[in-house]
């Protein structure tokens, strides 16, 4: 077997100049894309959490009833504290919202580039690294939305990188402290990311207590690990559970939090009937999101823990790094693959562990061609490797266009909402519609919204005219349609776009509901949902009814309308009571009808608005108070349960 010495060359160098100049012409044009990207969807939401810490109002959005640690908010921690600095030092506005995410991006680079070239010490092999990162495709997506899949990998990275590999010294306990707790940091950040943090932690474990060191001295290490992880995720906890209101609250918030991670993430509810099934199906999604062909997505995914399998047993540093970091990125694709719920197989979720997998090419290059003495072919490999990871960020920047970073930027719309919504009235009633909270337009414009399930028709009536706003990641929800079916409305931004700010007025009805006739019990699930204006779907034999509801009939002088339904206890409401109904027969008013809980047929009586008998009549009733229910859990407002309708004589 023949060897060859390692040489610098001629061209290293030129090659490292490059590389730099890529890295940061490739950094410049994305940061630059990013101050002009608003934050989107559910990135808007973290941010309002960040917007009303800097305001000093607490840890919670500027929506709905505004519960502390929301539980549709998923990013924590670091993120959510840096974003709400940016905040208080430099106001509210696109560019603002982008400050946190750029940092953090920032980071990861360093971290990146710190472990690319930890197998050779070459600065070129971590400017690949920093090639690949920002090559990744979803860069600009995920990473200046608002979310935390960026912010807690550079934490999980730099932890990595500040963790004392090799040396000693005085600094060697700081280092193991600070590369401890920013794993801690990272998984205050986004709770995924323990399918990262664990290897890295375990790796970092066992490096510290199979060193050549005194067994005091690698036990001090293993302390201070511990210590470094727990104290950020101590703190972090001890503040949730303050801002919850004490202990007991704590327990319950993390019992529901612990059953949706469990769900979500695949751990509860078994493994799918086919897992090889499974597993080609979220393939098929890793390919799209990388737009290549199936080729070209399984060598990427498998070549670099192939050819991790003929680097050469090394006795520095460079192998635990190399097991760290292979190790979490397959921990990522397995879990991905082959435990993660299909309809929750999305790109942000794999996003990290693609970031991953393309500094594992450059470190497994790297680590072929590491060493004093190289064998030829182990070079040559390591070298084909180098070149083929610059090939594939090549084809993902080309078929990404750069993350669109090239291609022409559309927020026009987006500014033009925010501009409306400021420019209401600050004493007007502005509302979104359940999961559609329209989080960006609001956190752009500073101003709260309320959540219309959340409000019953007396508060909406008085209320109006009031405003909803439809942002465009949330889009008409069946919310949002009920609302604008049911009331009059006027789009106030010209066109039809999205975001849209309607403005509706819920004392009166659009128009009249289908005809259904009553003359006979009619149970609620067999009319069409024309017939049944403000009910929900039909579930079972009844159908859950708004706030407000309506139906329109043939009047033969009935005296009574019998309305079968299901009250809940008072303790579901958000009043504490029973709806109190609200009855009108077209423009007249019937006395008000408290209710009572349970199952019971409510006799209406008609008499004070009887109308002349053999026409149509529009029977609408309103209740004063809802089901109380975090949209998170059901995204509809309910009064109570609809199982049928009947006009009769109880006095013939």
């Amino acid at each position: 077997m023949t060897h060859e010495p390692v040489r610098p060359g001629i061209l290293k160098p030129a090659t490292t100049a490059v590389a730099a100049m890529i890295a940061a012409l490739l950094m410049a044009i994305i940061i630059f894309r990013a101050l002009a990207l608003p934050p989107i969807f559910d990135g808007s939401m973290n941010l309002q959490v960040a917007w009303n810490l800097a305001e000093g109002s607490g840890y919670h959005r500027s929506y709905a009833e505004q519960p502390v640690f929301p539980r549709e908010v998923q990013t924590n921690g670091p993120f959510i504290l840096t974003a709400a600095l940016a905040y208080r030092a430099f106001g509210m506005g696109v560019m603002q919202s982008q400050l946190a995410n750029i940092a953090f991006l920032l980071l990861l680079a360093g971290a990146a580039c710190w472990i690319g070239r930890s197998m050779r010490g070459r600065l070129c092999d971590g400017l690949l690294a920093v090639i690949l990162t920002l090559s990744t495709p979803g860069l600009v997506k995920f990473g200046f939305g608002g979310y935390g899949e960026i912010p807690s990998l550079a934490l999980g990275l730099a932890g990595l990188a500040a963790y004392p590999w090799a040396g000693t010294g005085p600094a060697i306990g700081l280092r193991t402290l600070l590369g401890a707790a920013l794993l801690g940091a990272a998984v205050t950040t986004k709770t995924v990311m323990l399918v990262c943090v664990i290897p890295f932690s375990l790796v970092m474990f066992v490096h510290a207590v199979s060193r050549p060191l005194p067994l005091a001295s690698r036990g001090l290490r293993a302390v201070l690990l511990v210590a470094g992880f727990l104290a950020p995720v101590v703190a972090w906890e001890a503040y949730r559970m303050l801002a919850l209101g004490g202990l007991d609250s704590y327990r319950a918030w993390w019992a529901l939090e612990t059953a949706s991670i469990s769900r979500e993430a695949g751990v509860k509810g078994g493994v799918a009937a086919s897992l090889a099934a499974k597993v080609a199906a979220h393939f098929g999604k890793l390919a799209n999101f990388l737009q290549v062909s199936a080729p070209f997505a399984s060598a990427w995914l498998v070549l670099p823990f192939a050819a991790a399998v003929l680097v050469p047993r090394q006795a520095g540093a460079a192998r635990w790094i190399l097991l760290a970091l292979l190790g979490a990125a397959a921990a990522y694709f397995a879990w991905w693959l082959g435990l993660t719920p299909t309809p929750k197989a999305w790109h942000r979720r794999i996003f990290n562990g693609m970031i991953l997998l393309n500094i594992a090419w450059v470190l497994v290059a790297g680590a072929l061609m590491a060493g004093p003495v190289v064998a030829a072919w182990r070079r040559q490999l390591g070298l084909a490797m180098m070149l083929a990871a610059a090939a594939f960020a090549a084809a993902f920047l080309g078929q990404t266009r750069v993350h669109g970073a090239l291609g022409p930027l559309e927020v026009d719309h987006v500014h033009r909402a925010v501009s409306m919504l400021r420019a209401l009235p600050r004493d007007a009633h502005v509302y979104a519609a359940g999961w559609s909270s329209a989080p960006q337009i609001s956190l752009l414009a500073g101003r709260p919204l309320l959540d219309i399930n959340d409000i019953p028709h007396d508060a909406l009536a008085a209320a109006s005219p009031a405003f909803l706003v439809v942002d465009q990641e949330g889009g008409h929800s069946v919310a949002s349609r009920r609302i604008l079916t049911m009331y009059p409305s006027i789009a106030m931004i010209e066109g039809n776009t999205l975001p849209q700010i309607y403005r509706f007025d819920a004392r009166v009805l659009a128009g009249t509901p289908e005809v259904a006739d009553l003359s006979q019990r009619v149970a609620l699930g067999t009319l069409d949902d024309a017939q049944a204006l403000g009910f929900h779907k039909a579930e079972g034999d009844g159908r859950w009814a708004s706030g407000d509801i309506a139906v329109r009939t043939p009047y033969r002088g009935e005296d009574t309308l019998a309305l079968e339904a299901y009250v809940l206890p008072p303790a579901s409401y958000d009043r504490d009571r029973p709806p109190s109904l609200s009855i009108h027969v077209d423009d007249c008013q019937l006395p008000g009808l408290p209710t009572t809980s349970g199952l019971r047929v409510i006799d209406i009586p008609l008499d004070a608005c009887a109308p002349e008998p053999g026409r149509e009549v529009t029977i609408r009733i309103s209740s004063d108070t809802l089901v109380e229910s975090s949209f998170t859990k059901d995204d509809r407002a309910m009064a109570f349960i609809a199982k049928s309708l009947e006009l009769k004589d109880l006095h013939p």
